[in-house]
């Protein structure tokens, strides 16, 4: 913030340095228009960043939700491998995975398009799975039991039962 408020020299001259004058000019010329990166000004990258953070976030958590419920809750072969890879994976720090991941999505083509970023967050398989799995282990099943006996669907009893019991850990992780 204290670099934000000098004058371009003093900046260049000692950024660690607490500056005398503050210059709140310099943001009025960033919401004014005349900070462009790109020719695009800086509300308008604002605006993007947002917009994608936005669809981001209800990607990641749709598909981690589901994923944890459906690993949480049914029997499959190569459940406890699973669960297990994905312990690993979280284990590497994202200084050691994101540059092979952005070469990865680079070589796929999947760098400055929206849809195909999108995509990229939907593998649900990230912390909030490991948050979201423990939360499902520990919604009792008789819930769930009721609903079936009442007639109701996996998709059905997935909405309108489970899901309401897990909102306060979805804000948490939102």
């Amino acid at each position: 913030m204290n670099n934000s408020l000098k004058t371009f020299d003093s900046y260049m001259n000692n950024s660690f340095a607490i500056t005398n004058e503050w210059l709140f000019k310099n943001y009025v010329r960033v919401f004014t228009g005349e900070f462009h990166y790109n020719n695009v000004p800086y509300l308008g990258l604002l605006i993007n960043s947002l917009w994608i953070v936005v669809i981001k976030v209800f990607v990641n958590i749709a598909s981690s939700t589901m994923l944890a419920y459906a690993v949480a809750r049914f029997r499959f072969p190569g459940k406890e491998f699973l669960y297990v890879v994905v312990i690993f994976v979280n284990t590497i720090p994202i200084i050691g995975s994101g540059p092979a991941a952005f070469k990865l999505l680079n070589s796929l083509k999947m760098i400055n398009n929206p849809l195909t970023i999108w995509l990229s967050w939907a593998a649900g398989f990230d912390f909030a799975f490991i948050v979201l799995y423990g939360y499902f282990k520990g919604v009792s099943p008789a819930y769930s039991e009721a609903a079936y006996i009442d007639g109701a669907g996996e998709l059905r009893t997935f909405f309108t039962i489970i899901l309401p019991q897990v909102v306060p850990c979805l804000v948490a992780i939102i």
